[in-house]
């Protein structure tokens, strides 16, 4: 009575009120809708592609004869009933946009399958992404095995992508950091976790420099802070003096008026204006916020720079012809001539008090003077060449002077005798300043660095490099452990020089670090240098608390007794050494091998040491005597490196020789041998059930073995040079290497995976130790540092960090130049 169209949607009524469900009717029946170019038609789907839940509701509609079925696919019996049937209808109205979505993908799967697969039909990208958001999970195989194939060859896509943006950022570390570091992110975070976007992401984010400011037209001369450290002011020789944010580097002022260049610039103790003085014979007072200048006060000759007093109420110009004027900042009037000095003057610098001035002079000496009278009250000479800067120490009581002599120099006040000479550049001295707390002292020069010093000792702990020219001036920041250097090659630049986050630095050996070691309870390093000392370190304190002096070449490994009261050494001068941590005492010589000593390793029970040493041979000694007990013999070339087993009955060794051996002492024979390395074997370590041995080698990999056997387990591969040393966790879990590549790594010791790159030197990394608790790793470098990391510092915690640090994101312009997708 109602025609095929009522008697299909009287029949699907029927049926779905005999379910008692009309939302699960709907949602299957849809599964058989497809959307054509005139409208909705049928699809068949595969039997085995439905759940038991839909199968139900299919089942009661083939007893309809609403829809058909044959031994592999169920599809609609009348296409009328999507276009009849109102429930159906109303669903496939509202769905439309969805089932031309689903209708294209099929296509694209399709077509691909009629290509025989090819890739150039796959989807990447942002049509990928389009396709996974059409996709509802319910697709026949062609879907979602197109899909599959689309997301694999997409994620190679991806990585080669971030292949190639991790090495621009690389490329780019030195030369435009902050740059490099965003970079690093998005390879990282857009493109996925490689070896390569890990160590550079690491590399950024321990880079010191954070960006390189640029926009001067000529090299620079001077800098100032503002008092609250968010600005930077620099001078020119492109007689303009620019104001920078300090965060962002954005600029923010441009002074002009100067006719000549820019020689000093200086922040007033409010932070509401700017001196400058220039070669044109002027100092000029600015409005720092506004730009506009507000005096002038000539000179009769050429000035070298103004500083302003701590009270902001004068200016201290120092002049070419030997004299330095004092003015009254408000009054723009002279108040008192500093005269005294036989040549140019090129510095002066107020005390924090505002009492007193000091000036430096091509005349070689520095003069202190009282600054209200001018007065003369001290001369300090030792320089050999003209002095170039000078700086109050924060509590008055030192000066720091640089010197054209290659040398920075500081000078105890009251007594007027110089205190130290800090050498170690190889040019000119041409700035200095201290750092707020008055702690540090940071140095710059013509040889393109910047070097930070230990005030107190004399150490040179950081050199900063990136300048391609020389660097005229540096800077502390007011608050926060920043500075800024600006240089003749036209840019500043920012560094963040904070040594006491992560890592933790232990600095104070001269030359390469070749061993580290823990002590039992964790409190203290041990370390071994080519500067010929071992060391004991307060971790917690990052203090030297012992040095052992004697041995008369490279130390190459160290190694504590299992009380922790004594400490072995091993040597290039033939000798192994026993020591009283404590006081560094010597107490054995062990004498005995006939080329150098490289490694040395305690026994479990205390009484016994084992030596490798490059005479192809191992030894057992007497640690209380320094008696040999023993001589292992067999390796064809130099045995680099030796470990005990647990029990104390077998040592392993490993040679230049391309194999590791296991002897047992009681027979004096070897048990195991290691074969497989492709090149020198480096290093060694037990593993603290006794079961299994893990060595390195010039090959770049790492090997794990059974121990009984010297069956070989597994090949760890990931470093891209050469493996120098490998430890396993307390718990046996893990391995921590260090390599040529400068990382430190940590591997999963069953899967033979590799965990995450967990430190960077700026130096070839030759050693790593981890620590008893297994909090922490200690690595020793070319760099002549130690560094402790965290072992469990994964890509998310380097990735917070970097953030962080990133004061803005990539431009479009930025993105499209790595070919990264839009943001």
């Amino acid at each position: 009575l109602g025609g095929v169209a009522g008697a299909l949607s009287d029949q699907a009524d029927r049926v779905a009120a005999g379910l008692g469900d009309l939302d699960a009717v709907i949602t299957t029946l849809m599964r058989f809708v497809a959307m054509g170019e005139s409208g909705p038609v049928g699809r068949a789907v595969p039997r085995d592609a439905l759940p038991d839940a839909e199968r139900r509701v299919v089942d009661a509609f083939i007893g309809a004869r609403l829809l058909t079925s044959d031994a592999d696919a169920v599809q609609v019996a009348h296409e009328e009933l999507f276009r009849r049937w109102p429930p159906l209808r109303q669903a496939v109205d509202a769905g439309e946009e969805t089932l031309r979505q689903q209708a294209q993908l099929e296509r694209w799967a399709h077509d691909w399958v009629r290509s025989g697969r090819r890739d150039s039909y796959l989807l990447t990208g942002e049509r990928l992404e389009l396709a996974r958001r059409w996709h509802d999970g319910r697709a026949g195989p062609p879907v979602e095995e197109f899909l599959e194939h689309s997301a694999r060859l997409d994620r190679a896509a991806m990585e080669r992508l971030g292949q190639a943006v991790a090495l621009r950022a690389e490329a780019g570390l030195d030369r435009d950091p902050e740059l490099a570091l965003l970079l690093a992110i998005a390879a990282v975070e857009e493109c996925g976790v490689t070896p390569l976007a890990s160590r550079v992401l690491l590399a950024a984010t321990v880079n010191p420099c954070l960006r390189v400011i640029r926009g001067h037209d000529d090299g620079l001369w001077d800098l100032s802070w503002s008092p609250d450290g968010l600005r930077l002011a620099t001078s020119a020789e492109d007689r303009t003096v620019r104001v920078w944010e300090a965060t962002s580097g954005r600029p923010l002022l441009v002074l002009s008026g100067h006719d000549d260049g820019v020689l000093g610039v200086s922040w007033s103790p409010d932070g509401a204006c700017l001196a400058t003085c220039s070669r044109d014979r002027t100092v000029r007072v600015w409005d720092a916020r506004r730009g506009v200048q507000l005096a002038e006060l000539a000179q009769e000759a050429r000035p070298r720079g103004v500083v302003w007093s701590p009270d902001g109420g004068r200016l201290a110009v120092p002049l070419e012809n030997g004299t330095t004027c004092v003015w009254d900042a408000r009054e723009r009037r002279p108040l008192v001539a500093l005269r005294g000095h036989g040549d140019w003057v090129r510095d002066a610098a107020w005390s924090p008090g505002g009492d007193r001035i000091a000036t430096v002079s091509r005349d070689r000496t520095v003069r202190v003077w009282d600054a209200a009278t001018g007065a003369g009250q001290a001369v300090l000479r030792g320089h050999r060449d003209a002095v170039l800067r000078v700086a109050w120490s924060p509590d008055g009581g030192r000066l720091a002077t640089a010197g054209h002599d290659g040398t920075a120099r500081l000078w105890d006040v009251a007594a007027g005798t110089q205190r130290r000479v800090l050498d170690g550049h190889e040019d000119a001295v041409r700035g200095v300043a201290w750092s707020p707390a008055g702690d540090r002292l940071v140095t710059c020069s013509d040889d393109r660095t910047a070097r930070i010093w230990d005030p107190d000792g004399g150490a040179c702990l950081v050199v900063l490099r990136g300048h391609e020219s020389s660097v005229r001036m540096v800077a502390w920041s007011p608050v926060g452990p920043r500075l800024a250097t600006l240089s003749e090659d036209r840019t500043m630049r920012l560094w963040e020089v904070d040594d006491r986050g992560e890592p933790r630095v232990l600095r104070g050996h001269l030359s390469t670090v070749q061993a580290v070691a823990w002590s039992p309870e964790g409190r203290r390093l041990a370390t071994a240098s080519r500067d010929r000392t071992a060391r004991v370190w307060d971790v917690e304190a990052e203090a030297e608390t012992a040095r052992l002096v004697g041995h008369e070449g490279t130390v190459r490994a160290a190694a504590w007794a299992p009380e922790g009261r004594r400490l072995a050494t091993a040597a290039e001068d033939r000798t192994a050494r026993i020591w009283d941590a404590g006081s560094g005492l010597e107490l054995a010589v062990l004498s005995g091998h006939d080329d150098a000593v490289r490694g040395v390793a305690w026994a479990p029970e205390g009484h016994r040491v084992a030596t490798a040493a490059e005479d192809r041979t191992a030894r057992i000694w007497d640690a209380g005597s320094g008696l040999e007990l023993a001589v292992l013999r067999g390796h064809r070339d130099q045995v680099r490196a030796v470990a005990w087993s647990a029990e104390g009955r077998r040592v392993v060794t490993v040679s230049r020789d391309r194999t590791g051996r296991v002897w047992d002492l009681d027979e004096g024979s070897v048990v195991a041998e290691l074969l497989g390395h492709e090149a020198t074997v480096r290093g060694v370590a037990w593993s603290p059930d006794g079961h299994r041995l893990a060595t390195v080698a010039d090959d770049d990999t790492i090997r794990v073995w059974e121990a009984e056997s010297g069956r070989p387990l597994a090949v760890l591969r990931g470093h891209e040079s050469w493996v120098r040393s490998v430890v396993w966790s307390p718990d046996g879990r893990r391995l921590a290497t260090a390599s040529a590549d400068r990382t430190v790594r940590t591997w999963d010791a069953e899967r033979g995976a590799e965990l995450a790159i967990v430190g960077l030197h700026p130096g070839i990394v030759e050693t790593v130790a981890w620590s008893p608790e297994g909090r922490r790793l200690a690595s020793g470098s070319r760099d002549g540092t130690v560094r402790i990391w965290s072992p469990d510092w994964g890509v998310a915690d380097v990735l917070a960090r970097a953030h962080g640090r990133a004061a803005r994101e990539l431009t479009p312009a930025e993105r499209r130049e790595a070919m990264l997708p839009e943001a």
